[in-house]
């Protein structure tokens, strides 16, 4: 099955761009949607090396985390981890509605 077929099947043919808002909004919608029903929303982005898939991630969350008052974004850097233990210590700290970004870990040459 090919990413039309399966946005088709999934019912997900109207996510359209929108370039004013720079998302999807139908999936942002169905994202938000799960969020307040208290549903589990695991948000999973794959590619090749060098496809800005954090980039990806990050702004997502940003967008399902918005904006304070005074236009300063509510997601932090301190949301995103790199270690399972990172993520489990997150998972505990956070209230269910903050997302989380789960970066693959970075390789340091020594």
């Amino acid at each position: 099955m090919n990413s039309i077929e399966y946005i088709t099947y999934h019912g997900f043919e109207g996510l359209n761009y929108a370039p004013d808002k720079g998302y999807y909004p139908k999936f942002l919608n169905a994202v938000m949607e799960r969020i307040h029903q208290k549903m589990s929303c695991n948000i999973v982005v794959t590619g090749e090396a060098g496809v800005w898939k954090s980039y990806c991630a990050i702004h997502i969350a940003r967008i399902i985390e918005g904006k304070k008052p005074n236009g300063e974004d509510r997601f932090g850097l301190d949301q995103v981890v790199f270690t399972y233990k990172d993520f489990m210590e997150l998972v505990l700290k956070l209230p269910p509605d903050k997302p989380i970004v789960f970066d693959e870990p970075k390789r340091i040459a020594f």
